[in-house]
């Protein structure tokens, strides 16, 4: 692929954000797409993260979400992790605190609309929740709550219409770490 092309596409991936930040998102999403070292991807996710949690971001699909659940798939529990994390922060209506405005319900509330929209989102998201690190698990739960709470009925048909939801959520309430974190 193109490298301006894939450039185009992971700064648009970035729809909504403040300040210098932008190019800083687009960089680490290309980063991150791009990585083959576990460390860059390791440190990618982290920076990625901590602004997630400092910036409304509004990610897209492609070059954005996609690259994101391309992540929960990895083996690397750190990486996992930070980006359960990552995917609570961009659900959550309550970051970036301190702002004035609206921005973190509509950035909310806009990420979770997308996410819910791809085909088996919900599932990669949960698979999360089956992970040994407690803190993964922690984060995965958040973000179905975050999702819940945002958007319950299409959250509920996402786990009803794909059959390893519905024994995953039932995994998630024999769990009681999980509970815990309900």
């Amino acid at each position: 692929m193109n490298s301006s092309l894939f450039g185009g596409l992971a700064r648009a991936a970035l729809s909504a954000t403040i300040g210098p930040q932008k190019s800083t998102g687009a960089r680490l999403l290309e980063r991150l797409d791009n990585s083959t070292q576990l460390e860059d991807k390791r440190e990618a996710i982290a920076e990625f993260r901590d602004l997630s949690a400092s910036e409304p971001l509004r990610l897209v699909d492609r070059g954005g979400y996609s690259v994101l659940v391309k992540l929960l798939r990895e083996e690397d529990t750190e990486v996992m992790r930070d980006t359960l994390e990552t995917f609570a922060n961009l659900f959550d209506s309550e970051l970036p605190k301190g702002r004035e405005d609206d921005a973190a319900e509509v950035k909310a509330m806009h990420n979770v609309s997308v996410f819910l929209t791809r085909d088996g989102s919900v599932s990669d998201l949960m698979l999360g929740a089956e992970n040994e690190d407690v803190y993964a698990r922690y984060h995965a739960v958040q973000a179905l709550m975050r999702l819940l709470g945002l958007a319950r009925r299409q959250t509920q048909e996402a786990i009803l219409n794909e059959p390893t939801c519905v024994g995953r959520l039932m995994g998630l309430v024999e769990d009681r770490c999980a509970s815990e974190c309900v």
